[in-house]
């Protein structure tokens, strides 16, 4: 099956569980993994590539719509049975959900507050390190302990009520780290 354009997958046509196959993509975009799950239907292959984040614990899944690829090209059958499926952490997902939402909400409410959108793209660095971020009209209240105050620089973060000093110390490299992250000055007072 090498060289098989998508739209040339025939009707008996599958992909075995455990199968690396490369494909390229309609946009020259090249994806080598192993076949996790195949879909004949949907025109639909997952595959499972090494982890980019470094930990051997993860795996990157690509999801591919055949519709879109090119060319598949098989480089090495899977000969031992479809390995059993883990289980899910469906508490861990749950969990996972519920954070993404509130995410969202919280954009959506600084949205309508008129918050700057650099003052959005600072809550969602810290919100990458630490959840419990809100917004307190346009400040961001982070772990009920710290406020950080327009324009968002590492100057404007203040502890809440003289709550820990730590908590202010660490959002602050939060702050400053995403500043240097951006290549630019922080900006000026209003």
């Amino acid at each position: 099956m090498v060289g098989m354009a998508s739209n040339s997958v025939s009707s008996d046509e599958y992909f075995s569980i455990g199968t690396k196959v490369s494909c390229k993509t309609i946009h020259d975009v090249d994806h080598v993994g192993d076949v996790i799950a195949f879909d004949h239907a949907s025109k639909t292959m997952v595959l499972r590539q090494p982890p980019t984040s470094g930990n051997a614990k993860q795996n990157n899944i690509i999801l591919l719509n055949l519709h879109y690829v090119s060319e598949v090209k098989v480089l090495s059958e899977c000969t031992d049975e479809a390995p059993e499926l883990p289980s899910l952490n469906l508490l861990q997902l749950k969990k996972r959900l519920a954070q993404e939402m509130q995410a969202k909400v919280n954009m959506a409410q600084a949205t309508s507050m008129g918050v700057t959108p650099e003052g959005q793209k600072v809550f969602s660095y810290i919100f990458k390190t630490i959840q419990q971020c809100t917004w307190n009209d346009k400040s961001i209240v982070v772990m009920e302990e710290v406020l950080v105050n327009p324009p968002y620089r590492s100057q404007d973060c203040v502890a809440k009520d003289g709550k820990d000093a730590r908590a202010l110390g660490h959002v602050k490299k939060i702050v400053e780290k995403y500043h240097k992250e951006q290549g630019a000055s922080p900006p000026k007072d209003l």
